[in-house]
């Protein structure tokens, strides 16, 4: 008896370093580029003929100093866009590829040209990206195996694959408040340092539900004390990515990136903080099939005393099965029931007519 199973074989490590430039223009006098924090978010990953196509977006944050006699922080945020394509012979159009994204913080390169009017901003961000290739392959293996003559002694082994599942994208708006008791916030001079920490993500209901929390420094001015000053505002989220047909027990990861952020003071000493949160998810999990992987011949069964049998078929029981139990062949019992209807159904009666032979 044969049947039909689908495989996902490792096909290889897609490995590709990009290094995204862009000149910034800011149109304001800079003084002094304080910081600047890029976050990087997928948005598809889209396989052909033996590579495949990287679509994604750099959020990028500049915090800098004014340039004025008494020089003030602000924020700047802008997003790049970039798409790169990745090489590996093997890969076709149905191939499965779970994604890793990451820039190079420590290789970042930045020069500036700044006056009174506006300032450029050139940037080299260095991005590597690693892709985890799977090919799916079809293969017919023997379920199930008898004789009619002898036992069989069957040996089966667990074959484990990977099955992928699916690739979610969504976009959440999330928010986030913190009280200022120390002193008196009369404006909100910027954002900066923005980052995002996942602590979960599981199936739950045909969903991927992704919880963790959005960080962002906000920095802001108090008049009467005459300081500058910064806190850090936390924005929890548990986001639900709906999909298809999701096992509980499936696995999951996840790229999540936080921007386009809008920070405002509520009744001055309040900081509130809205954004939007990018995510992109890999969902797969793995398959368990049995396989046999030796047969053996036994002894060889007592001969059957009965010259007629009629079997009673249960429910989902196949033509197949019913030769098992009565110790013969498919075709036989289509021969000797020609009237059969196929598929069997529960209650169907099959009868098997076995010839003897008397000696006097």
């Amino acid at each position: 008896n044969m049947e039909t199973n689908t495989y996902y074989n490792f096909l290889g490590v897609l490995n590709e370093k990009y290094a995204l430039t862009n000149a910034i223009e800011i149109n304001d006098g800079v003084s002094k580029v304080l910081s600047i924090t890029p976050s990087i978010s997928l948005e598809s990953v889209t396989p052909f003929t033996d590579y495949v196509k990287v679509v994604g977006n750099v959020f990028v944050d500049i915090c800098y100093l004014t340039q004025e006699e008494q020089p003030k922080p602000r924020s700047y945020t802008t997003t790049l866009d970039f798409n790169m394509e990745v090489a590996l012979n093997g890969i076709v159009d149905t191939t499965k590829v779970q994604s890793d994204l990451f820039i190079n913080t420590s290789d970042i390169k930045v020069t500036s040209t700044l006056d009174l009017n506006k300032a450029i901003i050139n940037l080299v961000l260095p991005i590597t990206y690693n892709g985890y290739a799977f090919n799916s392959v079809v293969v017919d293996n023997v379920a199930d195996l008898y004789s009619t003559t002898n036992e069989l002694n069957i040996t089966t082994n667990s074959v484990n694959s990977l099955t992928p599942s699916a690739t979610l994208t969504a976009m959440e708006k999330i928010d986030g408040s913190v009280m200022v008791n120390d002193s008196f916030v009369d404006e909100i001079l910027g954002n900066c340092c923005n980052y995002v920490t996942v602590t979960s993500s599981f199936i739950d209901d045909d969903c991927v539900v992704v919880e963790g929390v959005a960080n962002t420094t906000v920095i802001y001015y108090s008049k009467e004390d005459d300081v500058k000053n910064s806190i850090i505002v936390e924005m929890p989220f548990s986001v639900r990515v709906k999909g298809e047909n999701l096992d509980e027990n499936f696995m999951t990861t996840v790229n999540a990136v936080v921007s386009d952020m809008s920070t405002k003071s509520k009744r001055g000493q309040e900081i509130e903080v809205f954004a939007k949160l990018y995510l992109y998810v890999d969902v797969y999990g793995t398959s368990t099939n049995a396989v046999i992987s030796e047969v053996s011949v036994g002894e060889e069964i007592a001969p059957n005393n009965c010259a007629l049998k009629i079997y009673i078929v249960k429910d989902n029981e196949t033509l197949w099965d019913v030769a098992k139990e009565l110790g013969t062949s498919v075709d036989e019992i289509m021969a000797q029931n020609p009237d059969l209807e196929l598929p069997l159904k529960a209650g169907d009666r099959v009868y098997i007519y076995y010839q003897k032979v008397m000696e006097f």
